[in-house]
């Protein structure tokens, strides 16, 4: 799986919204400011920010504080068509590796899962696995910088805490049961309602 992905991250494009995510991270990461791509919680490009120190300096355009220009306008999608134009020697090696950092994070929610599985026979384990591992929605999407892998491990982080709960109720159950969904919330607002 790791391998499909690290391939599929070097071999393809960018999304239509994968350059206004890694702009936004990249903003984020040089000049404090989380309000560019602001429809998504900031997990997101708290990942892209960890990956900034590792991405030759990119020439970034003129950057409007977000508080400048409220929730009307969506300027991160020009942005980010702005930051791949002025980078075109380096972009495709730089968005490679914003990518990468999502290949531990998706084998991190591998491992949540076999550990959520734990009390289950091997042959169930290993069935979860495949189908992780495998799955359309992984391999097609878990190297895209995007909120999309992020919100899938936080989900298999929420099963591993809640089942760890269920098992053996305790403070410290509770926290990381508390944790799981803080981050989760950080992913993708759709976790908020549940």
């Amino acid at each position: 799986m790791a391998c499909i992905l690290a391939r599929a991250a070097w071999v393809s494009s960018p999304t239509f919204d994968e350059t206004a995510h890694f702009a936004s991270g990249i903003v984020l990461a040089q000049y404090s400011d989380p309000g560019y791509f602001r429809v998504n919680p900031p997990a997101n490009k708290w990942l892209i920010a960890i990956a900034e120190p590792f991405i030759p300096a990119l020439q970034m355009p003129p950057v409007i504080p977000s508080a400048e220009h409220g929730n009307v306008n969506r300027l991160e999608f020009s942005f980010g068509e702005q930051v791949m134009s002025d980078n075109e020697a380096i972009y495709r090696r730089s968005l490679w590796i914003a990518r990468m950092f999502r290949i531990p994070l998706v084998l991190f929610g591998s491992w949540l899962l076999w550990m959520s599985c734990s009390s289950m026979p091997m042959l169930s384990r290993i069935l979860v696995q495949a189908f992780w591992c495998t799955s359309p929605l992984i391999l097609s999407h878990g190297w895209i910088v995007s909120a999309d892998a992020p919100a899938g491990v936080a989900m298999a982080a929420i099963l591993w805490t809640a089942l760890r709960l269920m098992r053996h109720e305790s403070l410290n159950a509770v926290i990381f049961s508390g944790i799981a969904w803080g981050i989760a919330i950080g992913t993708k607002f759709t976790f908020a309602p549940l």
